[in-house]
């Protein structure tokens, strides 16, 4: 029941398009290293918020309505961008050391922002792992939640794998279209966690 609710939650396939457009000026071993870089912190961040999620959100005075809301606002962004097919060109620096660094740290920001937070691990996959730790009273329950968050996480690392395979099929004409489309997509998920993160905010009022 929880890898179910979690996978369908991240929806591994529904990220091929994104991470293709965030990660199409990288070659192949690049990318492999975003998501592997991804993977782990997503597997890391989900774990601790399974146990820690809560208390981290009370002592910051961060709701989840507001995690929404920001989760909502960083997606509609990146499918803005996703449907206006800007393409992000790497600095070029006359120094190649200086390049290298600048693309290693574009490389590791993209594995963390948006790919990690909010794409993997968004609102709804932090507070589901919170509310199931919450329901789980035994500590059989707890692990087979972490075992859960491990599997999810591995099934996205490896579908997240043959997206350079699904690029080389379809070609860049296939990507483009497909990638358009999943900005729409993206943007009414957007907008919806909006409306949820607003709604919550006015129901507590």
């Amino acid at each position: 029941m929880a890898f179910g609710s979690l996978f369908s939650i991240v929806d591994p396939f529904g990220l091929i398009p994104t991470f293709l457009h965030l990660t199409k000026d990288y070659s192949i071993v690049e990318k492999r290293h975003v998501i592997k870089k991804a993977a782990f912190f997503s597997l890391v961040f989900l774990t601790l918020f399974a146990f820690i999620g809560q208390a981290v959100l009370s002592y910051f005075g961060v709701s989840l309505a507001a995690l929404k809301i920001t989760g909502g606002i960083l997606i509609f962004l990146i499918a803005f961008e996703m449907i206006q097919g800007k393409i992000s060109h790497v600095e070029k620096s006359e120094n190649v050391e200086n390049q290298l660094s600048k693309r290693q740290e574009k490389l590791h920001e993209i594995a963390i922002v948006p790919l990690t937070i909010p794409l993997i691990t968004g609102p709804g996959a932090l507070s589901t792992v919170v509310i199931l730790m919450a329901q789980a009273e035994h500590l059989v329950l707890k692990l087979e939640l972490i075992l859960a968050i491990f599997l999810v996480i591995i099934s996205t690392y490896c579908i997240l794998r043959i997206a350079s395979r699904l690029e080389q099929r379809i070609g860049k004409i296939g990507i483009n279209v497909l990638t358009k489309l999943m900005g729409l997509i993206l943007i009414s998920i957007s907008v919806q966690m909006l409306i949820d993160g607003i709604a919550m905010v006015v129901n507590s009022l």
